[in-house]
């Protein structure tokens, strides 16, 4: 049985990643020649998904930009995060499909796309690189019942939920067998 190489992830179905800037000087690691000796591909093809060319998050998608259509000879290996998995990974691309920094083409950095289905992906050393995704994750989303309830004992007399006034506490209830919030039954 072959042994299993760490750092080489096979994407499933519509896998979503986000164009990644490293800020450190890239390595011959960040390479399409790594990539070819570590996953044993000698001709790589372009990871980019061509039936699904819509941008799904970043800058471009509200420009309405779409990938191109067609891919160009030159392989390059393109720095993402994927969806679901911890790390930097490049993929091979071709220069027309990875963040080459061409302004007037999606995709740019920041751009969520979707990949082909079976493209293998190695890990790279992690930098603090540029992405347009928030890296912390110290922020807890609390429950309106939560919220609710702190509000009430804070002795406060009006309340908000994700922004929006909800009104006076005193007209609404806590459910202690739903664990709900809910409007008083007048």
């Amino acid at each position: 049985m072959a042994k299993r190489k760490t750092g080489v992830v096979k994407l499933s179905k519509n896998s979503h990643a986000t164009h990644y800037k490293l800020v450190r000087d890239k390595t011959s690691e960040d390479k399409i020649p790594h990539y070819k000796v570590i996953t044993s591909i000698v001709e790589p093809a372009c990871a980019q998904n061509l039936n699904k060319r819509k941008v799904i998050r970043g800058p471009s998608k509200s420009k309405d930009l779409e990938v191109p259509k067609l891919c160009s000879g030159e392989m390059g290996a393109s720095h993402v995060k994927i969806s679901g998995k911890k790390g930097i990974f490049i993929v091979p691309m071709c220069v027309t499909h990875n963040d080459s920094g061409y302004k007037t083409a999606a995709p740019i950095c920041g751009d969520t796309v979707i990949l082909k289905s079976g493209t293998i992906a190695v890990k790279v050393a992690n930098d603090k690189g540029k992405s347009r995704k928030s890296n912390n994750n110290n922020i807890k989303i609390l429950k309106k019942s939560t919220i609710f309830r702190r509000a009430k004992n804070a002795g406060q007399t009006k309340w908000t939920w994700k922004g929006k006034p909800m009104g006076k506490i005193d007209k609404y209830t806590f459910d202690r067998k739903s664990r709900r919030v809910r409007l008083k039954k007048k």
